[in-house]
């Protein structure tokens, strides 16, 4: 309840402070004079009291969420984004420690039924009670239905629904309706019948509410509500009293755990005027291994009036149960309170949907993590899972092998789960980890778009647990189609099982660069402000996902001359110019090289001694090595590693150190080719 709620407008608060010498039941029929004789009964009656417990954690921002069976109450398009049915109960406590003891309370019940999985919209039903015990209540009775209008790929779906409503409201007659008390002294009885109380205490009429609700293929929606379409007369008797249109325009961003929403709300207000009032509020679900899932959820809100709330929220969920817990608190409004407090139990029928089986299945994997842990098992690579399977099962090892080798992770899933008896902990790992990423992408055979190739290579990585390139190359792969959920439900999966955060493309560039792309521009920025170690760090990070990224190559190359360092500036440019396909840029790189080479010549009297060839080939004479330059030595060496010849680079580089052996660049090169020696592995 607002400012403008049942106790504090001042012809209440007059009320009660004459009644607070008196009985209960005289208190509560001047509570009941007070609110049915209140100038602002039109907006009080019917007030929005929010529903559940959920919601009202975040402040009622839920417009543009809407993704449970309170959609009834707060937009009922959301309702059809439901999969499989859902029932609710909740209870609240408004306002409590009221110096009077009054006691409001707010009862709800909600069911929702998608048709046919939510492919022909969903029904729902709700009910809600709003009570000053003994003394006055409000019924609200609702026939909802919400419905997908359309739905296109790389622009989003579109949500409608309707509620039809019945409100009713009463209070009771009590004894003191037939003795008013006098206008002149109001605690001294007329022994006259009073003409509010005495006259009809019921009343009931009809009303609609209208919702929208738009998701873009990403994370955001926007939602729309227009309640008391139908501007219904609540009064008693023969009286108008009139509800007003009630706007609400709500913004919302989803991942997988985490909610954030802002609502906008317009209604008129007594005197004639629209209130404005604006909540930010978030939300944020906690998994653990062993005990299902913990969420944390609060809010903001400002407005019209000296509207000031805070709330805050706890839910609870397990298998198909969640308990939520709401706590508000206003602010500068409603004085000497203990707030609000609300609890809604929900309960969730049928198979789960695909975005909640996903989180299930995400959270059996870090269980499955949990106990590899506890095991200090090492990880392996190249899916070193399979090599524990036995003997008897090698054809079965053999076809998960093929199918994970095509891309088929659907039908590689499938074999490994006929295995249920290898008890080690890498296959194990294999096939859990393979379970999350045949959830969005059953299938991937045959990559030919740039982000199907890179998706590729980050899920082999995933699988094979090289987790910090698994999460670059999938976080590169979104970033070349944004719009694609799947990547993105993968990508967010990925960084959960791994513990590892991705880089994304700052959202001002989204869907117009790719990460690649991004890093690129910040070397322009970087080069043009003279940051030059940050310029080699950004070409190294994009080198490490297109090691042939001819633009990376140029501008390493680039910085690397700055910093004086000619040797590795004419290798970057070498391999550039290998990689560049436009002809201008060519021309310029090779500029580039000769200025390079230029400035690198060495006194023909630098005279070398003869070092035997590597496999048969003869290596300059020192007659010979006069006549050449020795940064064509190093460039040579350079092409001979890059053609997995370490060997014949090392030796390469080994000559040209015993004639100048505090060249820098040679040693480092020299220290790369011979860890390339010892450990076996490809440059």
């Amino acid at each position: 309840m607002t400012e403008q709620g049942y106790l504090w407008n001042g012809s209440a608060r007059k009320w009660l402070e004459l009644g607070r010498a008196e009985t209960m039941s005289y208190k509560g029929l001047l509570l009941a004079l007070a609110l049915l004789s209140s100038p602002l009964l039109s907006f009080a009656a019917f007030e929005d009291l929010g529903a559940g417990a959920r919601a009202p954690g975040m402040g009622d921002a839920f417009t543009a969420v809407a993704d449970d069976v309170y959609s009834i109450f707060y937009n009922p398009a959301g309702l059809s984004t439901l999969y499989r049915p859902q029932f609710s109960a909740s209870y609240s406590r408004l306002y409590l420690g009221l110096s009077d003891n009054s006691n409001l309370g707010l009862s709800q019940v909600a069911y929702a039924h998608p048709l046919k999985e939510g492919q022909l919209g969903s029904l729902g039903l709700g009910w809600s009670r709003f009570a000053l015990t003994q003394i006055y209540a409000e019924n609200s009775v609702y026939a909802s239905y919400g419905r997908r209008l359309f739905k296109k790929p790389g622009f989003g779906t579109l949500h409608t629904g309707i509620n039809l409503k019945y409100l009713n409201r009463s209070f009771e007659r009590l004894p003191e309706a037939e003795n008013a008390f006098g206008s002149a002294n109001p605690i001294q009885r007329t022994g006259e019948a009073d003409p509010l109380l005495s006259g009809k205490n019921s009343m009931g009429t009809l009303d609609a509410d209208l919702g929208l609700l738009f998701q873009t293929p990403g994370k955001y929606s926007v939602g729309l509500m227009f309640n008391h379409l139908k501007r219904p007369n609540i009064a008693f008797g023969n009286d108008k009293d009139i509800l007003g249109l009630d706007t609400r325009l709500g913004f919302g961003y989803k991942s997988l755990w985490t909610n954030l929403s802002a609502d906008v709300r317009m209604k008129p207000a007594p005197d004639g005027s629209m209130d404005k009032n604006f909540v930010l509020a978030g939300e944020r679900y906690i998994p653990t291994i062993e005990y299902g899932q913990f969420g944390v959820r609060g809010s903001l809100g400002i407005g019209s009036r000296e509207f000031r709330q805070v709330t805050l929220g706890l839910s609870y969920r397990i298998s198909k149960i969640q308990i939520d817990y709401a706590f508000l608190m206003p602010i500068g409004t409603v004085k000497d309170t203990l707030g609000t407090h609300r609890v809604s139990l929900t309960f969730h029928f049928g198979a789960p949907r695909a975005e909640e089986e996903f989180s299930v299945e995400l959270l059996e994997h870090l269980r499955e993590l949990e106990v590899a842990r506890r095991k200090k098992a090492l990880y392996a690579y190249e899916f070193e899972g399979l090599k524990k399977i036995p003997e008897t099962d090698q054809v079965t090892a053999a076809m998960i092998k093929d199918n994970l080798d095509k891309g088929f992770y659907a039908k590689a899933y499938r074999y490994i789960n006929e295995l249920v008896d290898v008890q080690d902990t890498q296959f194990s790992n294999l096939r859990s980890r393979l379970r999350v990423v045949s959830q969005q992408f059953p299938e991937l055979a045959d990559p030919k778009l740039n982000w199907e190739k890179m998706l590729s290579l980050g899920i082999k990585d995933f699988l094979s647990q090289s987790e910090e390139m698994a999460v670059k190359r999938i976080a590169y792969a979104y970033s070349l189609d944004p719009r694609n959920s799947k990547l993105e439900k993968l990508l967010e999966a990925v960084e959960t099982v791994t513990g590892r955060t991705a880089e994304r493309v700052p959202a001002r560039w989204l869907g117009k660069l790719s990460l690649v792309e991004e890093k690129l521009l910040r070397t322009e920025e970087a080069l043009q402000a003279e940051m030059v170690d940050q310029v080699i760090r950004l070409c190294e990070e994009v080198l490490e996902l297109e090691p042939e990224h001819a633009s990376a190559l140029s501008r390493l190359g680039t910085a690397y001359y700055l910093q004086n360092k000619r040797y590795e500036a004419l290798a970057a440019w070498t391999q550039a110019v290998r990689y560049e396909e436009n002809l201008s840029e060519r021309r310029t790189l090779y500029r580039a090289i000769q200025r390079a080479r230029r400035e690198l010549r060495i006194s023909e009297s630098t005279r070398p001694e003869s070092t035997p060839a590597a496999g048969g080939e003869r290596q300059p004479t020192a007659q010979e090595m006069a006549s050449q330059e020795i940064e064509d030595l190093y460039l040579q060496g350079v092409e001979l590693y890059l053609q997995n010849k370490p060997v014949e680079a090392a030796r390469i580089f080994e000559l040209i150190l015993k004639q100048d052996p505090k060249n820098v660049s040679v040693q480092n090169a020299l220290k790369r080719v011979n860890k390339v020696i010892e450990t076996g592995t490809k440059p």
